[in-house]
């Protein structure tokens, strides 16, 4: 299929896919559960077209398997992230200002 074929058959298929906020829930069920057969095929044709969501699933895959590992294994130093003295005086700051 030549590149301009493959971007007309790609629009076309967006025009036929749910809409992003519609099958964005699926996006996290994935990682939590095996989806329907149904379910992983309209996943991937609306992650197929769609670029935004594309980047939003591989995010929250990343995420998903940061938090896993955390989880698994606390003991590991390069998760634990603290603020430095600075930040934490500035947090403070803007929360006092919207008391």
């Amino acid at each position: 299929m030549t590149t301009k074929l493959l971007q007309k058959f790609k629009l076309w298929v967006a025009r036929r896919t749910e809409q992003c906020k519609d099958i964005s829930p699926l996006f996290s069920d994935q990682l939590e559960r095996k989806l329907r057969f149904s379910e992983r095929i309209r996943v991937k044709l609306h992650v197929w077209t769609c670029g935004p969501c594309r980047r939003y699933v591989s995010n929250l895959s990343f995420m998903h398997d940061i938090f896993q590992t955390q989880r698994e294994k606390p003991e590991i130093d390069e998760f634990k992230i603290s603020l430095s003295f600075d930040a934490k005086e500035r947090l403070k700051r803007a929360i006092e200002s919207h008391k």
